[in-house]
């Protein structure tokens, strides 16, 4: 059984894998002409970005391949602005597709590359200005320490000279994307009052934060090994139980839109019986684990793969120690450590709630400890191998 979860779980990520080879959203692209074309583009947060974009004038047609030699710029509807820019990248100077953050007094561009950030200003003048923060290598009689110099600071000083408020700001800067956005928009702010700046980078400018509530049930398998453990230890039944848990979600735009991080808080029983033995145990499990998340249309379906801890908060054994010694089954180090898989399909009710259905598979390990008396030798202690695995199938909300 846990073998052929685990088969359809692989098959359903790598479903999902090719359905998010080709993520298009609604966008539209300008070319040379300053002819606006509307339809979808690939969404693609990677080095390829910069050099070509896919685009489809609907869902149902070809797509089409278009270079920072052939268009001017494009843009995803009402969110992520592209433009074509010559800049230096590995030595190679050629037009990239560069993200434009805002449009004002000054635009402030924005691009990665080989896992750095690079930033861009252009002024009023249409002159262009790349923002540095070098690490240098400081060498002391004490040893050696990195230093940014921070060079960025002396060329926005240059370029806002006319704006002591903004001037005021710059010192304590730090060089992110979030940053230069507000410090540009403070500037055009304070000197410009013919019209406003345009801010293209707003759905990047904040960590969101989702949390949910969700019920179902799970099957549960349970063994123990020590050597005064009846040997129907491997023999126990499995448990069907009712679990209820809760969790948070993190997932910083800046870094990623797919990439999340989330903490579960999961409470379930569990009694497993052999003949006239039983464990009845009480779970507090706490996962926490990396989510991918494809952004489809409505319905997204996601892959959760994470360590976890499971902590035995109660139990209750019955003949399941050897007549011969007296004792009860567990009194130490009652938890277990352990990994998660698991598949989540979720749909979008409104803004701010959804609807998700997820499977999971949890798979936990444990030394527990065990004291016990054997008439004529005393006391005496023993480690208790633990195995404990989960399928467990949930529905929930999130907002």
């Amino acid at each position: 059984m846990k073998k052929r979860l685990l088969f359809n779980l692989l098959f359903i990520f790598s479903i999902g894998s090719i359905y998010a080879q080709s993520d298009y959203r609604e966008g539209y692209i300008i070319n040379f002409s300053n002819d606006t074309i509307s339809g979808y583009i690939n969404y693609k947060w990677n080095i390829k970005s910069l050099k070509k974009i896919n685009f489809k004038s609907d869902l149902d047609s070809k797509a089409e391949y278009y270079s920072p030699e052939e268009i001017k710029s494009f843009r995803f509807s009402d969110a992520n602005l592209y433009v074509s820019m010559e800049v230096e990248i590995d030595g190679n100077i050629r037009k990239y597709f560069i993200e434009q953050l805002i449009d004002g007094i000054v635009d402030v561009f924005y691009y990665s590359a080989n896992n750095e950030s690079f930033f861009l200003i252009r002024n009023a003048i249409g002159k262009i200005f790349e923002l540095k923060n070098s690490r240098v290598e400081i060498q002391t009689e004490y040893g050696a320490y990195s230093k940014y110099k921070k060079e960025y600071a002396q060329v926005l000083r240059y370029l806002f000279q006319d704006s002591p408020t903004t001037l005021g700001k710059v010192e304590n800067l730090q060089l992110n994307p979030n940053s230069m956005i507000d410090i540009a928009r403070d500037y055009h702010n304070d000197v410009c009052t013919e019209y406003e700046c345009v801010i293209y980078a707003k759905n990047k400018t904040r960590v969101n934060f989702d949390f949910g509530l969700y019920t179902g049930f799970s099957i549960s398998s349970f063994s123990l090994e020590s050597e005064f453990f009846n040997g129907m230890n491997n023999d126990f039944s499995n448990s069907n139980d009712l679990l209820f848990g809760l969790f948070l979600n993190v997932m910083d735009p800046n870094i990623s839109e797919r990439f999340s991080l989330q903490l579960d808080l999961i409470f379930q029983n569990g009694k497993y019986v052999f003949d006239s033995s039983y464990f009845d145990l009480s779970y507090m499990k706490v996962p926490f684990s990396i989510k991918y998340t494809y952004p489809v249309k409505k319905i997204k379906p996601s892959l959760q793969l994470g360590i976890a801890y499971n902590n035995w908060y109660r139990h209750e054994a019955k003949n399941v120690i050897r007549e011969e010694v007296e004792g009860d089954a567990i009194q130490q180090r009652t938890y277990q450590y352990g990994f998660l898989i698991g598949v989540e399909f979720s749909y979008e009710l409104t803004k701010k709630l959804g609807l998700y259905a997820q499977c999971r598979y949890e798979k936990y390990r444990g030394k527990l400890r065990n004291y016990y008396f054997r008439p004529g030798y005393g006391w005496a202690s023993e480690y208790v191998n633990s195995k404990t695995d989960f399928i467990g199938f949930t529905l929930g909300l999130k907002y």
